[in-house]
């Protein structure tokens, strides 16, 4: 138990008091005014424990594990919320990195496509360009084809 000095007797502060002059302190460290009159003093070195003191310095089994089992449900709480937290940061974080990543992919697509047909000048004298083949090809093989078919076969009177 902690008392302070204004608990002892008259004759145990003049005792204490004629102590301390003895040591000759310097005059800066000696105690001025009010201040050590209420310093608490300790019991800890009272050896002698009863069961009173026990119980009044520990806890019980059961505030124990009422204590314990309020510090798990606090850390798990926490725990589920740093855990949300980070999710939804993943979350934002992936979605921008696949919208990049789409809107990359799509744009050279299309500049493949612009390029393949010939509405793009070729890269690096890479000519993709089909377009012109594909119109060839058609002027030889089909025309040809079609100009051997009668006429009479295509409208019929």
């Amino acid at each position: 138990m902690i008392k302070s000095q204004t608990d002892t007797s008259q004759g145990e502060n003049e005792l204490l008091v004629s102590k301390r002059a003895e040591k000759k302190v310097p005059k800066f460290l000696k105690p001025q005014g009010h201040f050590l009159k209420d310093f608490p003093v300790s019991d800890i070195l009272d050896i002698s424990m009863t069961e009173e003191k026990i119980k009044r310095y520990t806890y019980t089994k059961e505030e124990v594990d009422r204590m314990i089992a309020h510090a798990v449900q606090v850390a798990v709480a926490e725990a589920r919320r740093i855990d949300e937290e980070s999710m939804k940061k993943h979350n934002r974080d992936a979605t921008v990195i696949s919208m990049i990543l789409g809107f990359t992919a799509l744009a050279l697509f299309v500049d493949g496509l612009l390029r393949l047909l010939g509405i793009i000048p070729p890269f690096m004298q890479i000519d993709i360009d089909i377009l012109d083949k594909v119109v060839e090809r058609v002027e030889t093989d089909i025309i040809d084809k079609v100009r051997q078919v009668p006429i009479q076969k295509i409208w019929p009177r």
